[in-house]
């Protein structure tokens, strides 16, 4: 990768960038779908009501519902305000009252986000000294299935991949040198705007936490070099003050979701291997593992090709071994700071 100026650098991942947001940009006018729409009306937009004499009026979602109402623990809260001002700002600037709708204008910060991580993954992966790796990583973004539905559709997910990115950087940049206050407040930041965007993302950035906290320790002999403990000493501040921020702005949000997650039918079952062959084909392939909609002519899936479940064994075979050989490498690089690059893939 040494031979990839920062001109060709920047103009390759300039052009992969531009590639990739044209199947994203031809996605973002479709209609709403399920948990989008859902979503939309509780949190964002609002509902059309009849009322008792038989009229119908717009009844506009408050901002109380924006940031506090999770009846189905699907309020992705931080998206949910960047859609709802998306919005007021489109309909302000083309003289639209409240009521009205554009599918562009509530997807447009799920399209920044999206294009905006394939950016910062690649510049991530360059900053280790690997700007080839980073382009070829710009490369997998910009096509993985799963990535364009998420860069094109008024939930968070997009959001959030991109926050993690930006947190897992800011939390290397604070873990060398004379790891300085700012980068620790950075990721402070970081890690509260990423579990404001999606709850569930708290397991990412626990295991990214225990990382850190790992590195520290075996770095510093168990704790007995002083520069390692006042490192800890200013992550566990930033952390205390994260988590009591996050708490108060969330806690009604989490305790919907725990009260809908107990309770919901939706969730009352347990991982088969259909359910397993599903996930691991998302994850590797960005494609369900069989159709879930028969009759829909547009729908693709791992078992809609010869072979499909062979052709999926040879994926994860293949993604393993990669994985496993840049560990090593890893390792060899970085040491025990290889930890940090290991916790989001966990």
């Amino acid at each position: 990768g040494a031979a990839v100026t920062v001109q060709h650098f920047g103009l390759l991942l300039s052009g992969i960038t531009l590639l990739a947001a044209v199947p994203r940009v031809a996605r973002m006018d479709l209609s709403f779908w399920t948990d989008e729409d859902w979503a939309l009306c509780s949190y964002v937009w609002g509902k059309h009501v009849e009322e008792a004499d038989g009229t119908v009026t717009f009844h506009q979602t408050p901002w109380t519902d924006t940031l506090w109402f999770c009846k189905r623990a699907n309020n992705h809260i931080l998206y949910s305000v960047l859609s709802r001002t998306s919005l007021a700002v489109y309909n302000s600037i083309h003289g639209n009252g409240p009521d009205r709708i554009s599918e562009w204008a509530v997807r447009f910060p799920a399209l920044v986000a999206g294009l905006g991580a394939i950016v910062v993954a690649a510049l991530l992966l360059r900053r280790f000294g690997h700007p080839v790796a980073g382009l070829i990583v710009a490369c997998f973004l910009a096509i993985h299935p799963q990535h364009i539905i998420y860069s094109s559709e008024a939930r968070g997910y997009s959001l959030m991949i991109l926050l993690l990115l930006l947190t897992f950087w800011m939390g290397f940049a604070a873990l060398e040198g004379r790891s300085r206050w700012r980068h620790w407040i950075a990721f402070a930041v970081l890690e509260v705007l990423t579990l404001l965007s999606f709850t569930a993302s708290v397991y990412v950035v626990a295991l990214l936490n225990a990382a850190i906290v790992s590195v520290l320790w075996l770095r510093g002999g168990a704790m007995r070099d002083s520069s390692s403990r006042v490192v800890l000493g200013r992550w566990l501040v930033v952390n205390a003050i994260a988590a009591g921020v996050y708490a108060t702005m969330a806690l009604p949000d989490i305790v919907q979701t725990l009260y809908y997650l107990e309770h919901s039918k939706m969730f009352a079952w347990h991982m088969t291997l259909g359910d397993y062959q599903m996930l691991w084909a998302q994850v590797f392939t960005g494609q369900n593992y069989r159709l879930e909609m028969v009759g829909n002519p547009r729908e693709f899936a791992v078992t809609t090709i010869a072979g499909g479940w062979l052709v999926l064994c040879l994926v994860l075979c293949l993604m393993s071994v990669l994985l496993l050989t840049s560990l090593v490498h890893l390792v060899r690089r970085y040491g025990w700071t290889a930890l940090l690059f290991v916790s989001p893939v966990l």
